[in-house]
């Protein structure tokens, strides 16, 4: 094995045996929906609880792209209401806008431990909803080195913040 591939996985000497299994069987799941289902959007909406839960979130989102506006635009907005989640769906983000923004134009992971003190953070799209952003894991979606858009999974659950396993997860 090349010393870069065994950078690359040394991660995984620090994942419990119980995270594993967790993340496991939401691939299991994801697999086994996506030979059943034939709908492009319950598809989406599966596999975003599939990650929120895996990443052990509150609540998450995906932003696709869209190449004629240059912008983003929330498809799943998965949280505390179906109100919350429609006014999300609403919101539209330039490219040099929030994470979600610096995450496609870099096309990098960014991964925020207090969104409550970071200026990049989309503020107008918490006031819209009322939801509180306290932490926050962006990860583009590529297809190649096409952007297909933003998965955000948001204020981890009983820790603080979203762990380098999450990271690479969700990635």
């Amino acid at each position: 094995m090349s010393e870069e591939l065994g950078e690359k996985i040394d991660w995984l000497d620090t994942v419990s045996a119980g995270d594993m299994r967790r993340v496991t069987d939401a691939l299991y799941r994801i697999h086994k929906l996506s030979e059943l289902v034939s709908e492009y959007p319950a598809v989406l909406d599966t596999i975003m609880l599939e990650s929120q839960m895996v990443a052990n979130a509150e609540a998450c989102s995906l932003l696709l792209y869209d190449e004629d506006e240059n912008d983003l635009y929330f498809t799943v907005a998965l949280g505390d209401s179906d109100e919350q989640s429609d006014t999300l769906k609403q919101v539209r983000l330039q490219l040099d806008q929030g994470i979600a923004g610096e995450c496609a134009t870099n096309r990098i992971t960014i991964n925020v431990a207090d969104a409550l003190s970071d200026p990049r953070i989309h503020k107008p799209a918490d006031d819209a909803t009322g939801f509180e952003t306290r932490s926050l894991l962006a990860v583009p979606l590529l297809d190649q080195d096409r952007l297909i858009g933003v998965l955000e999974v948001v204020n981890k659950i009983g820790d603080a913040t979203f762990s380098e396993f999450d990271e690479r997860i969700m990635e």
